[in-house]
């Protein structure tokens, strides 16, 4: 009759190899699956997903897709809010009492290592100039839509600029609330909002 095997114990240094073996498969694991990271640590990763965004784009500019771009291949980034808020009615407050004849308001910037951006706020004129003014400033177009144009420029960045009315562009961003100022509710939802970004 065969005697029952006692289990087989680690010893000190094998424990130590053990756990740093899965200490290793899980941390590639990570880098491999979790897009963000693998993004900020791999160009072609981040390469890869810059074309896949641009290809995407049709007539019309997806915003879904862009602060999806944004999230996954920046890289681990920053806000800065315009007068410190992101509370519409704060930021009213703090602006200029003629704040509506202002020719251009920038609310926010987004810093991330592979990714910058800017929101402005305009009015359809000043839009319209600011485009023209970047589509001479670029020497390349790599792609054009009816509201966005991605540049190429001379170091194989990539400049986009589209522009939403606010009436699009508010209820897709998650930040602005425009509830609680109901009487300048529709004269931000007609400015043009202007995103500026550069990857």
């Amino acid at each position: 009759m065969q005697k029952n095997q006692v289990p087989k114990k680690f010893t000190p240094a094998q424990q130590i190899r053990l756990f740093i073996l899965i200490t290793l498969v899980l941390g590639i694991s990570f880098i491999i699956f979790q897009p963000k990271v693998s993004a900020y640590l791999f160009p072609f990763v981040r390469q890869k997903k810059q074309i896949d965004f641009i290809t995407q784009q049709n007539e019309i500019f997806d915003l879904n897709s862009y602060y999806e771009f944004r999230e996954l291949s920046g890289g681990f980034g920053s806000w800065n809010f315009a007068y410190d808020q992101i509370d519409m009615t704060a930021i009213l407050t703090s602006l200029p009492s003629n704040y509506q004849e202002q020719p251009i308001l920038e609310l926010a910037k987004f810093q991330a290592p592979y990714f910058q951006s800017q929101t402005l706020i305009t009015d359809q004129e000043t839009a319209d100039a600011w485009l023209a003014q970047e589509a001479t400033a670029h020497a390349t177009v790599i792609k054009q839509g009816s509201d966005y144009t991605f540049f190429q420029n001379s170091d194989n960045s990539i400049t986009l600029i589209f522009e939403k009315t606010g009436a699009e562009f508010l209820p897709n961003q998650g930040f602005f609330d425009l509830s609680n100022v109901p009487e300048e509710k529709a004269w931000l939802e007609a400015r043009a909002w202007l995103e500026i970004a550069h990857f």
